[in-house]
């Protein structure tokens, strides 16, 4: 994953972006090297497959139109 997002920021000259990935790409390996290389992220997750402690923090936080405003 991590050659194809360094190869994007070359190609496009980017110095400021967001990673934006399914739950597919959420493992160790990957979030470990994105945050090497400083790169910021959002990973989708399925509530289902979270700890009960993450599950009640999630479902707690106030919502606005239907989007969730806070994080984790």
């Amino acid at each position: 994953m991590l050659p194809i997002v360094e190869d994007f920021v070359r190609r496009f000259k980017l110095e400021d972006f967001v990673i934006v990935a399914d739950s597919g790409l959420m493992n160790k390996s990957n979030i470990s090297l994105l945050e090497s290389g400083g790169y910021k992220y959002i990973i989708g997750a399925r509530i289902k497959n979270e700890t009960e402690e993450i599950k009640r923090k999630i479902l707690s936080f106030e919502k606005d139109d239907d989007k969730f405003w806070n994080s984790i």
